[in-house]
Order: C-alpha cells, then sequence, then structure tokens
C-alpha cells in the first residue's frame, strides 16, 4: 500500500483475515519441521505431534471512521475493440491449428481417435473444420462480432448509467455472446464439412448461437466435434478473452477511510466518535483431493476438511 494512500476498512479487515490465514500457515510449517523431528527419534516416533488449531479469533478493535470514499462504476470497452482482441486470437489459434488437416499429426496431437473421444469420421471433419484451403473453413467472425457486441453493449452501457452494473455481469454477458458465436459459427463450419457448400450458412438462422435443424447425424457429429477437446479449449479461450476486453477500466466499490492508529484514536475528540469493530473468525480448512474423470485424467479440488 503507497504511503500517501489513506488507509481504509477494506485493508484493515484484509490485514486481519490474510495474517490470521499466514499464522496458520507458519504454525503448519512449524507442526511439519517438529513431526520430522518425532520420526526420527526412536523414543518419540510412536506419540501423537502437537498441533495448534486456532477454532475461532475474536477481535475487538476501535476505529475513528473519518470519511466515506465514493465508488466508481466500472468502464466498459469500445465493442470495436473487443472484436478486435478476440479476432487476434482466433486469427493466431486458427493459424496453429492449420497442421490438423493431416490425420497423422491430429494423431500426433491427440493421441489416438479414441483418445480424443472422437470417432473416425468426427475425427475427419474436424480436420475439414480447420483445413485452411477450403472456402468453408474459417472463422471469419469480424462483422457478425463486432456488430453483436454493438448492439449488446449499447443496451448494456445504458442499463449501467441507471443501476451501475458490475463488471462481471458485463464480463458474464459478453463472454456469453463470444461462446455463442463462435459454436454458432463452428456447427456452420461441421455442416458446411459434411453436406458440401450447399450448406455453407444460406439457410442459418438469424441467431448463429442457435443451431438450425439438422438431421440425426448430422446433429451427433455436430455434439460430438463441440464436446471434442480441441473445440472447447478453443471456446475457452477466446471467451476468456472477450471477458478480459470487455472492461477498460473496473468497478471501484465504495469505501470507508479510518484510523486504526492507537494513539489517534485516543485523542479522538469524544468517545462517541470512535467505532468499535467486533469480529469473530472461524478457521475452516481446506485440503487438497483428486478426483479421476471418465477418461483416465486426473484433477485437484479443495474441499473441506
Amino acid at each position: 500500500m503507497a504511503a500517501d494512500r489513506p488507509t481504509t476498512l477494506t485493508d484493515v479487515l484484509a490485514a486481519i483475515t490474510s495474517s490470521v490465514a499466514h499464522g496458520r500457515q507458519a504454525a503448519d510449517a512449524e507442526v511439519t519441521r517438529v513431526a520430522r523431528l518425532y520420526q526420527r527419534n526412536e523414543y518419540l516416533q510412536g506419540m501423537s505431534v502437537p498441533r495448534l488449531r486456532l477454532q475461532q479469533v475474536a477481535i475487538d478493535l476501535p476505529l475513528v471512521c473519518l470519511k466515506l470514499v465514493q465508488g466508481q462504476p466500472c468502464k466498459v470497452s469500445e465493442p470495436e475493440f473487443i472484436a478486435k482482441t478476440v479476432l487476434q486470437l482466433a486469427a493466431a489459434i486458427e493459424e496453429g491449428l492449420a497442421p490438423l488437416q493431416a490425420s497423422i499429426e491430429l494423431q500426433q496431437t491427440l493421441g489416438s481417435v479414441e483418445a480424443g473421444g472422437l470417432t473416425p469420421k468426427a475425427y475427419e471433419i474436424l480436420t475439414a473444420v480447420f483445413a485452411t484451403q477450403s472456402e468453408h473453413a474459417t472463422l471469419d467472425l469480424s462483422e457478425q462480432l463486432a456488430e453483436r457486441y454493438r448492439l449488446a453493449l449499447n443496451g448494456l452501457v445504458d442499463a449501467q448509467r441507471e443501476t451501475d452494473l458490475p463488471d462481471s455481469a458485463i464480463r458474464e454477458r459478453v463472454g456469453d455472446l463470444t461462446e455463442n458465436l463462435v459454436r454458432g459459427k463452428v456447427i456452420e463450419l461441421v455442416r458446411a464439412a459434411m453436406d458440401g457448400p450447399a450448406a455453407d450458412g444460406k439457410n442459418q438462422p438469424a441467431d448463429p448461437g442457435r443451431a438450425p435443424e439438422m438431421d440425426t447425424e448430422t446433429s451427433r457429429m455436430v455434439q460430438m466435434i463441440l464436446g471434442s477437446n480441441t473445440i472447447r479449449e478453443l471456446v475457452f479461450m477466446l471467451r476468456q478473452t472477450a471477458e478480459d476486453a470487455a472492461i477498460e477500466k473496473p468497478m471501484v466499490s465504495p469505501n470507508l477511510e479510518v484510523e486504526v492508529n492507537t494513539e489517534e484514536v485516543k485523542n479522538s475528540a469524544s468517545s462517541g466518535a470512535v467505532t468499535r469493530l467486533s469480529l469473530t473468525l472461524t478457521e475452516e480448512g481446506l485440503e487438497w483431493a483428486s478426483e479421476t474423470g471418465a477418461t483416465g485424467s486426473k484433477s485437484w479440488r479443495l474441499l473441506p476438511e
């Protein structure tokens, strides 16, 4: 924190909670050291290792509230900037995926058809989707993306002026737009790869995020392609990029400027000017737990003890 910046209530609460958390970390590190000493001592090996836990921490902190610091709404980026940022990444991804044209290189990328969760036919369609020499296989989102961002963000900006929408809501809306548009374009490309030029988007619905009517085989293939690792990672990266680019300046929440220095609090004009902050912090530990997915991949999650 800068020396010339006044102390806020957020700073005080953050300092208290982080100090308690770091205290638990230091205590656990010391327990680990003691446990190793016990392990090396033949007389202590069979004894339990002492460990101190803080079930609750009660704090009664006097402070003086000096003034209210007004918050500031977030500033939304221009639609053209968001679209340009996403499209630059899309072009880089498409260029990097060009080797997927070759089946042997695709197999090297995913390990095998089965490992990638794709049938041989889906494998073939996926390579066709990213075959850069095909007139149908291009993630040409420029016009659609910029126009949809422009329409949606105009409404968001108008709503924000009245309700001060948080940046999280705007990021979520922009992310949904991007994901729906990209998934809709992938559906169009899969249909084109399966049905040929006649299906190249001429009869697509006005909403590109909504899949048109398809026969059973095409529908099954679309779902398989959309669920493939390649497309899921593509959608994820583009969505994250759009959400990051959506906000030019994040929202600043209202805060309280406070004085917590003991000497300054004592010298306050009257006891009525002093506010007492009573906190009770309850410890809830987390531990790492592993989960094995259907494909055999292992993931780790933090769960309550």
